[in-house]
């Protein structure tokens, strides 16, 4: 087959694979994808590729359509009418149609394919000979290497968090937060627990009502799970019997929702008591300090004490706020790493003095990665966490170190060097 395909060329070194790539995966009846097969597509070159906008040099402006264009003889038939695919079309078409792409590339491209194959997802990359005598062990091995993980993976949005856990192949193991497993062969079952939590509401009503695929990665199999975020409560709309207007807990001036005032304009206080009258008659008034307060500080000593209530303090630097029934709360005075609260927006927030982490990170600062996976060396059956030599801190192995020797290598996996021979 490969001797009876047809060569074209250009002046540039780049080279138009990409049209290549997507027809192969989008077209599945031409090509003739099995349902139940794990495909892999296997892309052999030596040169660079051209991507979206390169078809501009040549007047093309029209985008690719990601849709299949092979005539009844094979070819493509849009190369001269639309431009190459951009790498997000190539990845939504592998993901969406479960294939596998191998790039079988020569050392002078292998860099340029690496940084190509982390954003296209289930993509590995692997050295190809110059004269291509090494293409079928290459696939063999690469196969061998795919066929042997399960990778899991889903489409929410930002607004939910989906989190895998899982003991992998062992049974009597501890349950770890990793959405990969390894080291696994035709017929071993591995069980995934998965915890859903919504994050945040979104704005547009449309938005609440999400469909989410959950699927391994390279496998034309997929769990569908309808999602309703309730944002809303019964008791907050009239007509509820927890619904009142002019409520008497209200002090007859506010609507009664859900346990809470939500008082008319002109009045404010927890049940809506006070009014710009009564800031005059009543300047300082109890409510603003802690019960248990020994001070007897109000507010804090950040806020304003009115009507009952505290006013806390405005920052004017930007997200800072201080809040809290008495103003005892702020999102700026938690514990920091390398400079950052709660070692950044992606690891944690701050809230009332203590880092809330995101799914995924752990400690008072948010700095330490969850997952005992990373201590894990690969390819090594019931392999354990950091050879057996060590302890995984922060998602690293820290190696056994002792006054005689000690082991070495990320996953401790080095034989012990004597202190001795150090010296």
């Amino acid at each position: 087959m490969v001797k009876q395909a047809n060569v074209s060329g250009n002046l540039d070194a780049p080279e138009g694979g990409f049209d290549a790539i997507m027809q192969a995966v989008v077209c599945r009846n031409q090509i003739g994808w099995r349902e139940k097969a794990r495909r892999l597509l296997v892309f052999s070159t030596d040169a660079s590729f051209h991507y979206a906008g390169d078809g501009k040099l040549g007047g093309i402006v029209k985008p690719n359509d990601g849709s299949c264009h092979l005539s009844r003889e094979g070819y493509y038939s849009e190369s001269s009418y639309q431009d190459y695919p951009s790498i997000e079309q190539i990845n939504l078409a592998v993901k969406k149609n479960a294939i596998n792409v191998i790039f079988a590339v020569t050392g002078n491209t292998i860099g340029v394919y690496e940084q190509l194959a982390k954003h296209i997802e289930g993509a590995s990359v692997a050295k190809l000979e110059k004269d291509s005598s090494n293409i079928v062990e290459l696939i063999k091995e690469q196969y061998e290497q795919i066929s042997s993980s399960v990778e899991m993976k889903h489409n929410a949005s930002s607004a939910v968090s989906i989190r895998f856990f899982t003991n992998c192949l062992n049974a009597s193991g501890t349950v770890v937060n990793t959405n990969k497993c390894g080291n696994i062969k035709v017929g071993d079952v591995i069980n995934f627990k998965i915890d859903i939590e919504v994050l945040k509401c979104p704005k547009e009503r449309k938005d609440r009502f999400q469909t989410i695929q959950i699927y391994p990665v390279g496998i034309n199999e997929s769990l569908i799970i309808d999602l309703e975020m309730l944002c809303e409560c019964n008791c907050e709309k009239p007509g509820d019997k927890y619904y009142q207007e002019n409520a008497p807990a209200c002090g007859l001036h506010g609507t009664y929702k859900c346990g809470i005032c939500d008082c008319n304009p002109g009045a404010f206080g927890r049940h809506c008591e006070c009014s710009g009258d009564e800031i005059a008659k009543h300047p300082k008034t109890i409510g603003c300090a802690p019960p248990n307060s020994t001070t007897g500080i109000e507010c804090s000593g950040r806020g304003t004490c009115i009507c009952g209530r505290c006013d806390c303090e405005s920052r004017g630097l930007g997200t800072e706020k201080i809040y809290g029934d008495y103003c005892e709360c702020d999102n700026f005075s938690c514990e920091r790493h390398m400079g950052e609260l709660c070692s950044g927006e992606t690891h944690g927030t701050c809230d009332c003095g203590v880092c809330n982490c995101k799914p995924g990170w752990t400690g008072s600062n948010c700095a330490c990665e969850e997952s005992n996976a990373g201590c894990y060396p690969p390819d090594v059956i019931e392999g354990e966490i950091c050879s057996g030599h060590g302890m995984c801190v922060c998602g690293a192995c820290v190696c056994e170190d002792t006054q005689e020797s000690r082991y070495s290598g990320k996953f401790c996996e080095k034989c012990p060097v004597s202190s001795s021979a150090q010296d």
